[in-house]
């Protein structure tokens, strides 16, 4: 509602209602100001709907959004479908978590006003907190149709087409929105993912240089960016850019693991051991085996055919994978523990698993004549 419509009712709400009412007059000034509580002092008892209104407010922007409930329920007993009403009291449900009111009162201001953006797209964003997808993006979409240089909504939906699978629908929409703007950092990070969801790990590089020329240095998308460096083989340029976000960034369990394997690659045994055992550490997935397969390996290369063992049978615990009952085979084979490692070729042989079979075999032979 303009400034100069509410000063007009607000006069006239003071002629009808008397003083009171021209308390709530007053207290506008202030709320202009945002000098809310100063405002509710000078409101005082009144209790006449402009009054109700303007106490609504000033205790929602105070953050005592169930207070400013009761002021704006108190409203809608006079004016059951005043929009100006039923809009900020669906935001205060939302922001007491009482979701299912909200979604309500949204579905209210919709009915009432079918071609207004702003409520398709504040329901949108509620959806997506209800865990209710395809209505979300509905909205969304009704929200772009209206607003189509809302790129925030187009990242939104994005978003959802990528939670869905649906990226052919997703990689549509961010092209359509970086035409509108190259340079705008939520769909280029959208961008990134999805290029990375797709394997197209030259992709990903650009588009991260691209955002960070933008000026984003999001630390996930750093990591993202170390992670493509590593899948392109590039395994100089992934450790310097892991290395840099565990300077700056959460302890994570892939970087570390990935730096393992990058050092190893380059022939650093203590510094790959190292990162292993924190991969392990702070590992909380289903990776964990790869972890402890990979140290094991380490091991059983540095000839500590003991600690290979154990390491590759917390692996086999968290996974018991066919490829581990053979890298255990062959440790105890080095070790020259012929029996044990007979007992476990033989059981690799059995489970059908074709990475190893040929050496098994060939090996079995050698040492059963």
């Amino acid at each position: 509602m303009k400034i100069a419509t509410q000063i007009i009712l607000l006069f006239y709400f003071c002629e009808c209602f008397g003083q009171g009412v021209s308390n709530a007059y007053s207290a506008r000034a202030l709320i202009n100001d945002n000098r809310y509580a100063e405002a509710i002092q000078v409101i005082g008892d009144c209790v006449e709907v402009p009054c109700l209104t303007e106490l609504g407010l000033c205790y929602q922007k105070l953050g005592d959004f169930k207070k400013s409930t009761n002021y704006y329920l108190k409203v809608l007993e006079t004016y059951p479908n005043n929009q100006t009403t039923l809009f900020p009291l669906s935001q205060n449900f939302e922001r007491l978590g009482n979701y299912t009111k909200a979604k309500n009162y949204y579905e209210k201001l919709i009915s009432l006003d079918s071609s207004n953006v702003l409520y398709y797209k504040l329901y949108g964003n509620l959806l997506v907190k209800l865990g209710m997808d395809s209505l979300a993006i509905k909205s969304y979409k009704r929200t772009i149709y209206f607003n189509p240089a809302d790129l925030e909504s187009a990242t939104e939906l994005g978003k959802l087409y990528f939670k869905t699978n649906s990226f052919q629908e997703c990689k549509r929409l961010i092209n359509k929105g970086l035409k509108s703007d190259s340079t705008y950092i939520p769909l280029l990070q959208l961008n990134a993912k999805l290029s990375y969801r797709e394997n197209n790990f030259k992709e990903v590089v650009t588009q991260i240089q691209q955002i960070m020329s933008a000026g984003d240095s999001t630390l996930f998308y750093q990591r993202l960016l170390g992670f493509s460096y590593f899948r392109l083989d590039s395994t100089q340029k992934a450790i310097e850019t892991l290395e840099r976000y565990t300077l700056k960034g959460e302890p994570n369990e892939l970087v570390h693991y990935y730096l393992g394997i990058c050092y190893l690659k380059t022939s650093d045994t203590k510094k790959a051991k190292e990162n292993l055992e924190k991969a392990i550490k702070i590992g909380v997935s289903e990776n964990v085996t790869d972890y402890y397969y990979m140290l094991g390996y380490l091991e059983e290369t540095g000839k500590n055919y003991k600690e290979a063992l154990d390491l590759y049978q917390k692996a086999y615990t968290f996974d018991p994978r066919s490829d581990l009952i053979f890298m255990m085979a062959r440790t105890y084979d080095w070790n020259n523990n012929k029996p044990k490692a007979i007992e476990l070729y033989k059981k690799y042989l059995a489970s059908k698993s074709k990475t190893f079979a040929e050496d098994a075999k060939k090996r079995l032979q050698q040492i059963t004549k």
